[in-house]
């Protein structure tokens, strides 16, 4: 049975640094929080297990209510009642290599995650996503305390700008991966015309070259099928404007692709799978689960991100 997340926390705050503190009438172990200072004995609930069964191990609720010997009456009133802490952050300086993306579930719901180093530090639900969202998210962790060594995009536009206005000293690095994808979108995975089959082989071996070398062979290629990409229709547009599309965002996005080999030191990460993939876990577990009422997605959703967040 997974058990990650019983770690003891202050039933107050969520705070996980806690220090025994005596015991009470009934020698029953008392804890002092360190955060907030609040003393209280740990109480142990099965509802906490049954709801890791449910989000985590993929038990429905009859296998539920088979292993705990409950009515499935009961599993769900235990489901539904159950609360857990967000856990505590205290402010103090951090640095991290931050990597932030948001994923849907349908049109006009999503959730925006930020991690760091393999672990959620902040999160919350949004309906768009939005410069303005990006901005409170960056201020609110600046507030706790977080400092960034590097940020890590997917290339939305116009996140770019904001960072480079706003953060003029903190490295950025464009995903490799949401790279790659686009020119594979502009291409497909087997392209026809020699222009796109070169195009797309640069993009396979995108780590192979640095910022320099990059735009030297994009130069060449430009210049290999100058005429081929200036063909126009009998309507005047242009004929190939995926590839020309494809070759734009290589020279736009050159200078960020390979910040990470600039600052080895800083051990950048050069995609943004690390909340893709999480993405990815959370979708599997909901698709489990179908049916759920808002209130319930919502409940199980902010648990398995509670589950990898920072400090746990």
């Amino acid at each position: 049975m997974y058990r990650e997340y019983d770690k003891k926390t202050c039933p107050k705050c969520g705070g996980i640094e806690l220090r025994k503190y005596g015991s009470n009438n009934l020698r029953k172990q008392r804890y002092q929080c360190k955060y907030c200072s609040a003393v209280f004995v740990l109480k142990q609930d099965v509802t906490s297990y049954i709801y890791q069964d449910y989000s985590l191990n993929h038990y429905t609720i009859p296998e539920l209510a088979k292993k705990y010997h409950y009515s499935e009456h009961t599993i769900w009133r235990r489901l539904d009642t159950y609360k857990f802490n967000k856990p505590y952050r205290t402010n103090y300086t951090l640095s991290v290599n931050l990597v932030f993306d948001a994923f849907y579930l349908k049109r006009g719901y999503g959730w925006f995650v930020f991690r760091a180093d393999g672990k959620t530090i902040h999160y919350n639900k949004i309906t768009y996503e939005s410069i303005d969202t990006i901005a409170a998210n960056l201020s609110h962790l600046e507030r706790l305390g977080y400092e960034y060594k590097s940020i890590t995009i997917d290339g939305r536009k116009g996140v770019l700008a904001y960072l480079k206005v706003h953060y003029p000293n903190v490295p950025i690095q464009y995903c490799m991966f949401h790279q790659k994808q686009t020119i594979r979108q502009c291409l497909t995975n087997h392209p026809k015309t020699p222009c796109g089959q070169e195009l797309k082989d640069i993009a396979n071996h995108l780590k192979d070259y640095d910022t320099d070398s990059l735009l030297v062979r994009w130069n060449e290629l430009k210049q290999q099928y100058r005429d081929f990409l200036k063909e126009r229709n009998e309507e005047g547009r242009y004929m190939h404007r995926r590839v020309r599309r494809a070759i734009r965002s290589l020279y736009t996005n050159a200078p960020y692709l390979y910040t990470y080999k600039r600052y080895p030191e800083l051990e950048i990460p050069t995609t943004t799978n690390s909340c893709d993939g999480y993405f990815s876990h959370i979708k599997t577990k909901l698709r489990v689960h179908s049916g759920l009422t808002a209130k319930h997605r919502d409940k199980l959703i902010e648990f398995m991100l509670n589950i990898n967040f920072f400090g746990n």
